[in-house]
């Protein structure tokens, strides 16, 4: 088969299955329901026909961690840690949710990465402070503003940076 054959037999291929698979993308008419959702857990919970879990209470803290691993060429290999925590402070009708993350990052070219940031929101929403932390030790030059920068003896600087805000809303 020649180039060109090999490129109408694809293109055909993707047509019918673009047309095939058009009908199955809509979404179905109707009201939705309150647990429409149907994730692995509840395949699995399924399968071993066990009952779906009780509902958490408000105020019951969720938490994710995962491993930090990844490569590029100015940090080399990098792994570590990174962990999230979100909780609703107040009713979850009148209450946004408040959340934080934090992660620590080595990489084999010494350079450290550690962030934390949060966001939360008080009963009724009535208060927000928000947060965004980090230190980071990496192989490129920072150059500060002003005489009185701290630089390392390498010629890199240690790069610390924190914000706070509070907002603190009437309603």
């Amino acid at each position: 088969m020649d180039e060109n054959a090999v490129v109408r037999v694809v293109g055909i291929v993707l047509a019918l299955l673009v047309y095939w698979a058009a009908p199955t993308s809509a979404q179905q008419g109707g009201p939705a329901q309150e647990n429409d959702e149907y994730d692995v857990a509840d395949l699995i919970r399924d399968w071993r026909h066990k009952p779906p879990p009780a509902a958490d209470p408000p105020g019951k803290r969720m938490i994710v961690a995962a491993p930090i691993i990844g490569s590029n060429p100015s940090a080399g290999f990098t792994m570590g840690v990174a962990a999230q925590v979100a909780v609703f402070r107040g009713p979850p009708s009148t209450t946004r949710i408040s959340s934080g993350i934090a992660s620590l990052a080595i990489s084999t070219k010494k350079q450290i990465l550690f962030n934390a940031r949060f966001d939360s929101f008080s009963d009724g929403n009535r208060w927000f402070i928000e947060g965004d932390n980090r230190f980071q030790r990496t192989s490129q030059n920072i150059y500060g503003f002003g005489t009185s920068t701290p630089v390392l003896h390498s010629g890199h600087q240690v790069s610390p940076r924190t914000e706070v805000a509070v907002d603190h809303g009437v309603g």
